[in-house]
């Protein structure tokens, strides 16, 4: 069973009257309900567009703005603190978008000191003389790369006699991602906390029922790319319904709104996008 065109365009024209930003996603949201072979797997995929936080450059703007007032009235004083992105290596990421951002939103205040990665935060002296600091990004889905970082940090840190203050900062993330965070001891703020997409919102067999169909979705996409396995659910089953508009998508997203080749090994129409896997 396919779900028809009407039920489809039906579907649509009532979510553009109530979030008409999406319209510009007619097209990969036909396709996305193109995949489904029942009513249940329909009905996960509105469930699913529905909780899509799909944020413009405007509303982006405002948050990295709360995000600089937050950090200039709960952790800024006359002690020097470093704001490190939480990119690694030379590969552009976009925590590096957000620290440039955070770097004129907080101009005025000369204690602080930005780092465009942990590689050049961890070179020279700069943890020494900056042992508070703040990592940030726009967005955590499972908590575990923010928290190696963090580690990695601080066994530097140690290794040169150094105790650290550490913050962390995000735009955006995952409910589990804070918990995992806060659990570890780590001052954390995020700017806004979203619920698993599935997990956050039905409970026990309902759930699993959910699960198994959002899986069932998957099997219409490449199960790998180039050797690179499809992170079902998300990478670390994140279950992720965020992306910010004309920017790279975590993968910690649903891969039926991302991955970008279906089974057949096509190229698909998707909502969201990133520029590697």
């Amino acid at each position: 069973m396919t779900i028809s065109g009407d039920d489809i365009n039906r579907w649509l024209f009532d979510l553009f009257l109530r979030r008409e930003s999406l319209i510009d996603f007619e097209r990969p949201m036909a396709e996305l309900a193109g995949l489904c072979r029942s009513d249940a797997e329909f009905q996960l995929v509105v469930h699913s567009i529905d909780r899509l936080v799909a944020l413009s450059e405007t509303q982006f703007t405002r948050h990295v703005i709360e995000l600089a007032k937050y950090i200039r009235e709960n952790i800024l004083t006359e002690t020097p603190v470093a704001i490190v992105a939480t990119a690694w290596g030379d590969k552009p990421d976009s925590s590096q978008q957000l620290v440039q951002r955070l770097k004129v939103q907080l101009r005025s205040d000369k204690n602080v000191e930005f780092f465009n990665s942990v590689n050049a935060f961890e070179r020279k002296d700069h943890i020494k003389r900056f042992p508070r600091f703040i990592l940030v990004d726009e967005f955590s889905g499972t908590g575990e790369t923010v928290a190696n970082r963090l580690k990695h940090i601080g066994n530097h840190a140690k290794a040169n006699g150094t105790a650290v203050d550490p913050y962390v900062c995000m735009l955006f993330g995952m409910e589990k991602a804070s918990e995992k965070l806060v659990n570890l001891g780590y001052k954390t703020y995020f700017c806004a906390e979203l619920k698993a997409g599935i997990s956050g919102y039905f409970n026990d067999a309902e759930r699993d029922e959910k699960i198994a169909l959002m899986q069932r979705l998957e099997e219409e996409l490449a199960p790998a790319i180039n050797g690179e396995p499809m992170p079902s659910l998300g990478h670390g089953q994140a279950e992720a319904l965020f992306f910010i508009k004309n920017m790279n998508a975590p993968n910690s997203n649903f891969p039926i709104l991302w991955w970008p080749k279906d089974a057949q090994d096509r190229d698909r129409d998707t909502i969201m996008h990133r520029a590697e896997l």
